[in-house]
């Protein structure tokens, strides 16, 4: 653990010596002694200790307490060292701030307490400014408008939403009543923010407001909002003020209201709609379909009426899903969207789809559901994951590549250090490939790497990697190896088995293959490291004559097959 950087102030250069002594004794780093204010200042911003112990009286024009007032500025901490503990002296340095006061001459514990009580109280506060930095930052990227009042209903805060919302800015809203500010009326006309508030002390917890309020703005407008008012207490519940939350629900409001008004024109978008529309009762019971969902599902429309609708999912995302059911339920989100897959009734396959679903309030002839909006992504689903098996699988062989080889070993790594499990990483090189392209054309080669990567696939276990880095060159990572012989034996049968003939064009190619391999944990835990050992000793093997197996020793006496 880093040592904490100090930097001491001392005009006297003895004493100076000793407190220096007395820290590094106790463990600290002393970074410089300085005789005054000015050389303090620049040594501090450029190499910003962790505590500066600072006397007043110094050389120069600038005394202690000026010094260690700049020195705040930059966020270090500052501790008085003085012989001076006269009034005036004492409030010089009480305006700066410092983190403590002791006067000359102190003993060792005394200096010792000072400076650990002052760094945890330096990093406490640093933790808190970076707290209200994260909580500021926070405020001001939501989207709901965040107003805070003090304990007599003032208002404190406006988030930039909030003075869109409402039309104070910040600064005009400060200190004024919150009814000032924020005038809500509900649907009698009556003031709200002020009973609220007084409905909030006395339940003490978070108050939603009633369906249909509106806020009047400062320049006369009617806004439908909702949310909720809840409390700023200290941990022995003294309230310090309030904090409501609005958002508004306009948009909201005025799609409910079509909806309601023109029920037919509802239907008509509903049923000629290209997008998939279901009508989901609270209890999850389809109601009603389109002809564009029935068609997406393979179901006729009549079929569907009175099914669950987890019941048509094609996964295991249920829980997710009724998560969201029941934040819309709530009012704590007014839309959700998300993917998910249906299973297509006349095909048995998967229909992937994004959903986006809205709750439909319900009124005296109709109940609340939900409405589902159902977009058929399967044939971008298909293209994603094409391209992902392009980008990551060879073209002619349908191994893995580079890149998955990267993703596949670094998996297969932390699998065995979890469990504490050996692998083996094995290059292979196939002998005078070349030959057979030069001789044959590029067709004979190509078939005999698809043959050989089949004889390689085939040879080992399906959790095993088998990849082709390009040209001739494969790549396998080997499972529980938990010996050289094992991986000796595994690797002759594969070496075995790419050398039986290959059949081309009346021909009989016969390739061999040369091989090296490195061990984890035995030849070390990095994966670049094993792929350059495992390639060391490829090159060990086609060496010493081609056809056989080297496995690699740290020691470089390596043992070939």
């Amino acid at each position: 653990m880093a040592k904490e950087r100090l930097l001491i102030v001392e005009d006297e250069l003895l004493i100076a010596m000793d407190i220096k002594q007395s820290l590094e004794d106790m463990g600290y780093d002393v970074l410089e002694l300085v005789d005054n204010g000015r050389k303090a200042i620049d040594v501090a911003r450029l190499h910003k200790p962790d505590l500066v112990l600072m006397d007043i009286k110094l050389q120069g024009d600038m005394n202690g307490t000026e010094a260690g007032r700049q020195i705040a500025r930059l966020g270090i901490p500052v501790i008085y060292l003085t012989a001076y503990s006269d009034p005036e002296t004492v409030r010089q340095a009480t305006e700066t701030m410092p983190y403590g006061f002791l006067t000359k001459p102190f003993q060792k514990r005394e200096l010792s307490a000072n400076i650990e009580v002052a760094l945890h109280k330096a990093a406490m506060e640093r933790r808190l400014w970076a707290s209200e930095q994260w909580l500021a930052a926070t405020l001001r990227c939501v989207g709901d408008a965040v107003i805070a009042t003090d304990e007599i209903a003032r208002v404190t805060f406006l988030n930039p939403a909030a003075e869109t919302l409402t039309g104070w800015h910040a600064d005009a809203a400060a200190g004024r009543p919150v009814d000032d500010v924020m005038r809500l009326v509900n649907i009698k006309g009556q003031h709200l923010v002020l009973p609220l508030l007084g409905l909030l002390q006395e339940e003490n917890q978070i108050v939603d407001m009633e369906k249909g309020i509106q806020l009047q703005t400062r320049d006369g407008r009617h806004i439908p909002v909702s949310h909720s008012i809840a409390a700023i207490q200290t941990r022995d519940g003294r309230t310090l003020g309030s904090v409501i939350v609005l958002r508004d629900v306009s948009e909201i409001v005025r799609f409910t209201q079509r909806l309601r008004s023109s029920e037919e024109h509802f239907r008509h978008i509903f049923e000629s709609s290209a997008v998939g529309m279901a009508l989901v009762s609270v209890e999850g019971i389809v109601l009603s379909v389109n002809q564009s969902f029935a068609r997406m599902l393979g179901h006729s429309a009549a079929a569907l009426k009175g099914k669950k609708q987890l019941d048509l999912d094609d996964g295991d995302n249920h829980a997710a899903e009724s998560g969201f059911l029941c934040q819309l339920l709530d009012g704590s989100i007014n839309t959700a969207e998300f993917d998910k897959a249906y299973r297509r009734h006349d095909s048995d396959t998967t229909l992937w789809a994004t959903v986006n679903i809205t709750l439909l309030q319900g009124d005296a002839n109709n109940g609340t559901c939900f409405l589902y909006q159902v977009h058929d992504l399967t044939e971008r689903r298909r293209a994603e994951i094409q391209m992902e098996h392009m980008a990551l699988t060879d073209p002619l062989t349908d191994l893995g590549n580079r890149a998955w080889l990267d993703a596949e070993l670094a998996r297969l790594l932390t699998h065995a250090a979890r469990y504490a499990e050996s692998l083996a990483v094995a290059f292979i090189d196939l002998d005078h490939f070349k030959q057979v392209n030069d001789s044959l054309g590029h067709e004979a080669g190509d078939e005999v790497l698809k043959v050989v990567a089949k004889r390689l696939r085939s040879g080992v276990r399906e959790s095993d990697c088998v990849v082709r880095m390009g040209g001739d060159e494969f790549v396998l990572i080997l499972e529980k190896m938990d010996s050289r012989a094992k991986v000796a034996q595994t690797l002759d049968k594969l070496r075995d088995s790419v050398a039986l003939p290959i059949p081309f064009a009346g021909q009989q190619i016969v390739v061999t293959a040369s091989m090296g391999v490195s061990l984890y944990p035995n030849d070390g835990n990095d994966a670049r490291l094993l792929l350059r050992y495992a390639d060391h000793a490829l090159l060990n093997s086609k060496a010493g004559g081609r056809n056989c197996l080297t496995i690699y020793h740290d020691s470089q006496n390596v043992l070939t097959r």
